[in-house]
């Protein structure tokens, strides 16, 4: 997650004025992430949440201290509950089977309730345990998504510095950093464009946003 993802996530929760409400936090990672090496997950979502007496269950693939469901995406239908609000950001480009994605997050909302996702636009390959290229437009995300009325679809642009294990990088840094990234992919064998990446690279990176409410 972005800076800027996270600053939309809490004008929504300010905005909405949210309270009381059990939220569901898939792809979530560990306590570690969200609090050093992406503390604006903490700082603008987590902790928002949490003033407003909202309670938040994190689920994730590899456990941790702060996950509270350990699960893959393919087993989501192991969990017997529905939520007020479910976060879904940055998720389905690592989701082999999105269609089962996009019907268990609509299952697990209460009628009413909302759900955030967030897909990578333009971004370079990365892998999370696997990254299937799935760069959506607002359209193509809404095709797993069934049940459900838009209530915002934007395209965030992502320009801010990157903030990780206490510091600022600057954004090109960054960029520079994901070369040699994307570079390390190819050589051990990953089919994917190289080339292709690095223009996505050096692009402004942008995200794609939805913001839903269960019919």
């Amino acid at each position: 997650m972005f800076v800027e993802e996270s600053l939309k996530i809490k004008d929504f929760i300010e905005k909405e004025n949210l309270r009381n409400l059990k939220v569901l936090n898939i792809g979530s990672a560990d306590k570690n992430f969200r609090t050093y090496i992406q503390p604006y997950i903490d700082r603008n979502i987590i902790k928002p949440l949490k003033e407003r007496n909202c309670k938040v269950f994190n689920l994730d693939l590899y456990g941790g201290e702060g996950v509270d469901i350990r699960l893959d995406f393919d087993h989501l239908n192991e969990l017997n509950d529905d939520f007020d609000l479910v976060f879904c950001c940055n998720s389905f480009e690592h989701a082999k089977n999105k269609e089962n994605l996009g019907d268990e997050l609509v299952r697990l909302t209460k009628n009413g309730g909302f759900i955030i996702v967030t897909t990578p636009y333009v971004y370079p390959y990365h892998l999370d345990p696997i990254d299937t290229l799935f760069r959506p437009t607002i359209e193509e995300q809404l095709r797993y998504l069934k049940g459900v009325t838009l209530i915002e679809g934007t395209y965030i642009n992502v320009t801010a510095p990157y903030e990780s294990r206490g510091k600022i990088l600057p954004l090109f840094v960054m960029k520079l950093l994901m070369v040699f990234k994307s570079l390390r992919y190819k050589l051990k064998g990953e089919k994917y464009n190289f080339f292709h990446d690095l223009i996505n690279i050096f692009s402004t990176w942008k995200v794609t946003f939805l913001l839903l409410k269960k019919n």
